[in-house]
């Protein structure tokens, strides 16, 4: 398959936003929405510039179906709202027929990424200090402070005491697992690779 050079920055795009939408989750917890409406509005010049035929109905049967089951998962705090914002894109660069395998793939890369994360606090809890030393860096960026600046994570409770500290909250930044299974997407609409 030869590739237009709208091919190539369709998907550079992409895969520089499916890196910022990693790196902001692993270093604040927070998926910016600028780039969830990056990458769905990259699916426009995706459909106009593709050399096959794009169902644009199936399209977005596949967005608003992952926005509905996703918005239900936020609604129960089992997801974040950038998760939800970001899986909901990227649907959105499937068809019906591909919708099963990236979920699949989010899922399985979300299970390693869990698995990661409880056994990098249980072995390594000094490495934790490391991600929060990033988002300080990130912080000065964009302007937006991280969960511990902005009064959540170690703020005095509501009895003026200090919030406990022992053991923190282990959270893992889904979006990273989402972001691996949108480069596998664009992939398969560009193959960059092979």
């Amino acid at each position: 398959m030869d590739l237009s050079w709208s091919d190539v920055a369709i998907a550079i795009m992409a895969l520089v936003l499916l890196a910022i939408a990693a790196i902001s989750d692993v270093a604040r917890r927070i998926i910016p929405n600028w780039v969830c409406l990056g990458m769905a509005l990259l699916v426009v010049p995706l459909a106009f510039f593709s050399p096959r035929s794009v169902n644009l109905a199936g399209h977005f049967i596949s967005f608003a179906s992952v926005f509905a089951v996703t918005f239900l998962l936020w609604n129960r705090g089992i997801l974040g709202g950038g998760d939800v914002k970001l899986v909901s894109a990227l649907a959105l660069w499937c068809d019906l027929l591909m919708l099963g395998p990236f979920l699949l793939f989010v899922s399985l890369a979300g299970g390693l990424l869990a698995v990661w994360y409880v056994a990098l606090s249980a072995w390594a809890p000094f490495a934790f200090p490391v991600t929060r030393q990033l988002a300080s860096a990130m912080t000065r960026l964009d302007g937006i402070a991280p969960a511990e600046e902005a009064g959540h994570a170690g703020s005095p409770d509501a009895t003026g005491g200090e919030a406990e500290r022992s053991r923190p909250r282990l959270t893992v930044p889904y979006g990273v697992a989402i972001a691996a299974g949108g480069v596998w997407v664009v992939l398969q609409h560009v193959p960059l690779i092979g």
